[in-house]
């Protein structure tokens, strides 16, 4: 099934699993309730932009630290 999810609606990202870097495992409200789904990009970097980007409107804080300590 395809989903069509705003911003708004994704409640988590997962980690991301190493066999599959470029994998965003999203955790979104729906209709049809909590569902979780994968979205896949075409490149490695794109994915962890992505996730990066995300992780930071929903855990700035956790994002800060990371970066910080690279």
């Amino acid at each position: 099934m395809i989903y069509l999810a705003s911003v708004s609606s994704i409640k988590d990202v997962k980690p991301a699993e190493s066999k599959h870097p470029r994998h965003l495992n999203i955790i979104f409200d729906s209709n049809d309730g909590i569902v979780e789904s994968i979205v896949e990009f075409d490149t490695d970097e794109s994915a962890q932009d992505w996730r990066r980007e995300l992780l930071g409107a929903f855990h700035p804080s956790e994002v800060m630290y990371s970066n910080a300590t690279k």
